[in-house]
């Protein structure tokens, strides 16, 4: 039987928590009370305090300083309950059933968990969703067994599937409505310019701001991703050889590629042919082809997870007055924000699959789960796979239930 799932079928399952598996020779009580995890939860939300800080250095006010704070403290504050709490459901659920089972050892708990963001505000839940939503998606399309798999293997279908996605998200988003991230802004509809000089020098100073955002992103990827190389004695030949700006030029290239060819299809081509909106969609799909400059899954999840965000707000904001063509149904999920229906069933996933399906599970998930949670994920992961069935029976048979002492 494939570690770890032995620990869901007899005898292993029958095993106290506080006997093998979450905390060995440790209370469930004296568990919680030891671990609070604010230290790494407060090193992994760093850049929520730092980048905001950085892009708006030069109009920061105290209000605005102020909010970018609070949104970090409650970032940090909220993960740690969402840790704590899902540790608390695991404890209790086990106890409660006697034994473990497939889906109430990790993926209730964490769900149960998470419900705490219907306590956090709007912001702080969107971000949670955007994070948790592209892990288990990613985490779902590393499956080996999914269609999708194969298929996204494929560089023209990842491209392509970026450049649809891309054409949807701008087009979607041309309205200002929607003021989630995305990498790029799309041009206002009612954009006009006098003269192909002027567009050129709005083309410029906006090129100017992406290429400070990609130079900064690819810096601090570099640093953190080969921190120790930088500090040993590498030649400098080979330090060099590793600054490759892939997200200078995915910026500088889908904007300019999008800016430039939308700009040529208004001016240029006849409205009755190709009208103002058709012209817009297209140059967004063009636009996508930059997706070569980068060719990262995380990219191209992060698109998908943002058409199905923004097509799940146009639905919401249909207006539909009577009850017939689900009318009741939109009625129920206007009030209901995207986050918060899809990040408690997305990080109950994320962990789950974590646990029965570590190969799949996606390079974002492990890093969240485990620096927040101070490598608690990895550290049982490791102790379920080194340990025998038979290792582990004489262990828990050796050590006593403690729940509260």
């Amino acid at each position: 039987m494939v570690a770890p799932s032995k620990i869901f079928y007899p005898p292993l399952n029958r095993l106290h928590c506080s006997q093998v598996f979450l905390h060995p020779g440790e209370s469930c009580l004296g568990f919680q009370l030891r671990n609070n995890f604010i230290k790494s939860s407060s090193i992994y939300f760093l850049p929520i305090l730092i980048a905001p800080i950085f892009l708006k250095r030069n109009k920061l006010t105290k209000k605005a300083f102020l909010d970018i704070v609070k949104n970090y403290k409650l970032a940090v504050i909220t993960s740690v309950g969402i840790i704590k709490a899902s540790m608390a459901f695991e404890c209790i659920l086990r106890n409660v059933l006697g034994k473990y089972t497939k889906y109430t050892t990790f993926f209730l708990p964490l769900f149960l968990g998470t419900q705490l963001l219907w306590l956090c505000p709007d912001q702080m839940v969107k971000f949670y969703a955007i994070g948790m939503s592209q892990a288990a998606l990613e985490t779902f399309l590393n499956i080996k067994t999914n269609p999708l798999n194969n298929l996204l293997k494929n560089n023209f279908t990842r491209i392509l599937l970026f450049m649809i996605n891309s054409a949807i998200i701008l087009h979607l988003k041309q309205n200002g409505t929607d003021k989630e991230f995305w990498f790029i802004k799309p041009e206002k509809e009612d954009a006009t310019y006098k003269s192909d000089k002027e567009f050129l020098s709005t083309l410029l100073k906006d090129m100017k701001k992406y290429l400070i955002t990609g130079i900064t992103l690819d810096l601090l990827r570099i640093i953190l991703k080969n921190l120790k190389i930088f500090k040993s004695n590498t030649s400098l030949i080979d330090k060099i050889k590793m600054l490759k700006f892939n997200m200078t030029g995915y910026f500088l290239s889908y904007f300019g590629l999008y800016k430039v060819i939308n700009y040529l299809l208004q001016k240029y081509t006849n409205p009755s042919q190709l009208n103002k909106n058709k012209a817009h969609i297209l140059a967004a799909f063009i636009g996508g082809i930059s997706f070569i400059c980068i060719k990262k899954n995380i990219i191209l999840v992060l698109s998908m997870i943002t058409v199905i965000r923004l097509a799940y707000h146009k639905l919401c904001s249909l207006d539909v007055k009577t009850e017939e063509n689900y009318g009741k149904w939109l009625k129920y999920a206007k009030r209901i924000p995207f986050g918060k229906l899809v990040t408690p069933i997305c990080n109950a996933y994320a962990i789950h699959m974590y646990m029965v399906n570590n190969e799949a599970t996606s390079s974002f998930t492990k890093s969240y789960l485990n620096i927040t949670m101070e490598y608690l994920p990895q550290k049982i992961y490791n102790y379920i796979l080194r340990n025998s069935s038979k290792a582990l029976l004489e262990m828990g048979s050796t050590t006593p239930i403690r729940i509260i002492k």
